[in-house]
């Protein structure tokens, strides 16, 4: 990307043209504007696996004069007097971080050669950065009492800094893979239903919509989120019976006397 980084100064001094001609003819000429010189700039950013890094802020003078490109180049043009000292610059870019031992800045004076051109131009800043991005994956697993019964813990939605990201299944289970930045705090939680005492099978879940906060790290990119809903409400209320009917057991009937009978088969009456 090639810029024209500042306007070319003007190089009429009013003030000293005018005391110049009130001057007399043997008066010294008055000294010359100094020149303005055009150079280049050129700008390198590649990570640790010599890949461009774009939109990473250039500066001059701690000015933003524009951002690398796809490739991780920036070009450009500035004018500038003789002897003017400048500081050519990259700014920090999110997800990235310059090496202890690495110069993002460059100080230098533009200075005339012996033919009258600038020295040592263009100007090039050649920097390599660090990525702090990694690829994570988050296992989610919840279970759910004998209260609330192992159904209960599907289609539950798991949110990821408050946006719907997933479900889980019918075992209440969820993965998550996303790009993060290392030290990056993110926050996950799962959202349980609304408490109904006047459903058909009220369900109050415990703990209520759940969060967690992971630290996101450099060599730690997979993380086991679990967790155990009860129903405490469930405990306490009664335990429904089905109605009984009490009896009364019934004494069996007496067996009928009957009159003892003699060995000639006569019926003694008395």
């Amino acid at each position: 990307m090639k810029t024209q980084l500042r306007p070319i100064l003007a190089t009429v001094a009013t003030a000293l043209l005018t005391s110049s001609l009130a001057m007399g003819c043997g008066d010294p000429p008055p000294p010359a504007t100094p020149k303005d010189f055009t150079f280049g700039i050129e700008v390198s950013v590649t990570d640790q696996d010599r890949a461009g890094v774009a939109r990473v802020p250039v500066t001059i003078d701690g000015q933003v004069v524009g951002f690398t490109d796809k490739a991780g180049k920036f070009e450009g043009r500035i004018t500038d007097k003789h002897n003017t000292p400048i500081e050519l610059a990259l700014g920090d870019i999110d997800g990235y971080r310059f090496t202890t031992t690495q110069t993002k800045a460059e100080k230098l004076t533009v200075r005339r050669g012996v033919s009258g051109e600038p020295q040592g131009l263009p100007i090039s800043l050649i920097a390599s950065v660090h990525s702090l991005k990694n690829d994570y994956l988050v296992w989610i697993r919840m279970e759910c009492d004998e209260m609330l019964g192992a159904p209960a813990c599907a289609d539950l939605q798991i949110k990821m800094n408050n946006e719907v990201v997933a479900k889980t299944d019918i075992e209440g289970k969820a993965h998550l893979s996303f790009e993060g930045i290392v030290g990056r705090k993110v926050a996950i939680s799962v959202v349980t239903p609304i408490y109904n005492p006047n459903a058909e099978k009220p369900m109050l879940f415990e703990p209520q919509n759940p969060a967690y906060e992971l630290t996101l790290g450099m060599d730690t990119t997979v993380y086991l989120i679990e967790d155990t809903f009860t129903d405490p409400a469930a405990r306490a209320r009664p335990v429904k019976r089905s109605p009984v009917r009490s009896t009364v057991p019934r004494r069996a009937a007496e067996p009928k006397k009957e009159a003892p009978k003699s060995d000639s088969n006569i019926i003694n009456l008395w």
